[in-house]
């Protein structure tokens, strides 16, 4: 889990399978209800890294997939589609950072 600097926003990182279908979640820290959710694209996952940029509008999470797939993704506030991705094929994420202004990862 991260908070976003100004506190405006949380983000959740949690293991997926076949019973617990959410994988990243964004939430506005006024409710509980969360803004979006991500699914891991092949059915199971566990993020293993996440960060959040000082105002809370660029999440960048690493998440490895079964089968040694592994990925690093960056998301907005707005929308559960990553804006970009890279590919880490069987190379362990251990951690990821994105820079307060949310250009940098």
């Amino acid at each position: 889990m991260v908070i976003s600097a100004d506190g405006s926003t949380i983000a959740l990182g949690s293991e997926i399978n076949s019973n617990n279908k959410k994988l990243l979640l964004l939430f506005d820290s006024s409710s509980n209800v969360p803004l979006w959710t991500h699914l891991a694209e092949k059915n199971h996952g566990t993020v293993s890294s996440l960060d959040i940029s000082s105002n809370g509008q660029s999440i960048v999470a690493g998440i490895s997939h079964k089968w040694n797939s592994r990925s690093i993704y960056l998301f907005s506030k707005e929308d559960n589609f990553p804006k970009w991705n890279f590919e880490a094929g069987d190379r362990w994420i251990s951690s990821v950072s994105i820079s307060g202004d949310g250009e940098i990862i």
